[in-house]
């Protein structure tokens, strides 16, 4: 799973998720270690991608009533 494997990678990096969007990245990233797990492959590159995606930093957003 490195950057070579993952075409538009860069136009992925400082994106803001929504919550949903955030939701389903976690999931399909939890899906994909069982999937590696059950097949008895290193979950490594995606444990690193879930600890970075749990941590990364919250953007805080100001909101203006109209």
């Amino acid at each position: 799973l490195g950057q070579a494997n993952c075409p538009g990678w860069q136009d992925l990096a400082g994106q803001d998720l929504t919550a949903s969007e955030l939701s389903l990245l976690v999931r399909s990233l939890v899906d994909l270690k069982n999937a590696l797990l059950l097949q008895g492959r290193y979950t490594d590159a995606v444990d690193d991608l879930l600890y970075k995606t749990g941590n990364a930093k919250l953007k805080k957003l100001k909101i203006k009533y109209v």
